[in-house]
């Protein structure tokens, strides 16, 4: 039969979400944001067994979604803000494409306008060459 307080979650994958939700690389630093030693945070890996009402605590203080962090799982809400995100930041990268596109554009008509113009001074340079050339 099981035993219902037994904890089947991981509590390395808890504190290395925690990690990735906070951008921290140590268990030291999250130690610090979570205000444990870091010896409390290497007991709850060694043990498999974590103080989850310090973790809801902090989760609700970050505005973590605590699905996330004690199952893994990404909620609907989660994943279509992340899609929106994504967007947004697909049509700002677009726009910033398209002017730098528009950009090399002008700088090619103005390019080809330069060497248009130094042809025709060649042309011209060439004609006085023949004028002096002629007058002698």
């Amino acid at each position: 039969m099981d035993n219902p307080n037994i904890n089947t979650h991981n509590a390395r994958e808890i504190v290395q979400r925690l990690k990735d939700l906070t951008h921290l690389k140590r268990d030291t630093h999250l130690a610090n944001a979570l205000n444990v030693q870091p010896t409390t945070l290497s007991t709850w890996k060694t043990r498999n067994s974590i103080d989850y009402r310090l973790v809801i605590d902090f989760c609700e203080a970050e505005g973590f979604d605590l699905n996330y962090v004690l199952l893994g799982k990404e909620t609907q809400q989660d994943a279509s803000q992340l899609k929106e995100v994504a967007q947004i930041f697909m049509r700002e990268v677009k726009g910033q494409l398209s002017q730098e596109i528009e950009k090399v554009e002008k700088y090619q008509v103005s390019l080809h306008e330069q060497l248009e113009r130094l042809k025709t001074k060649e042309e011209i340079d060439k004609a006085k060459e023949k004028i002096k050339y002629v007058k002698k």
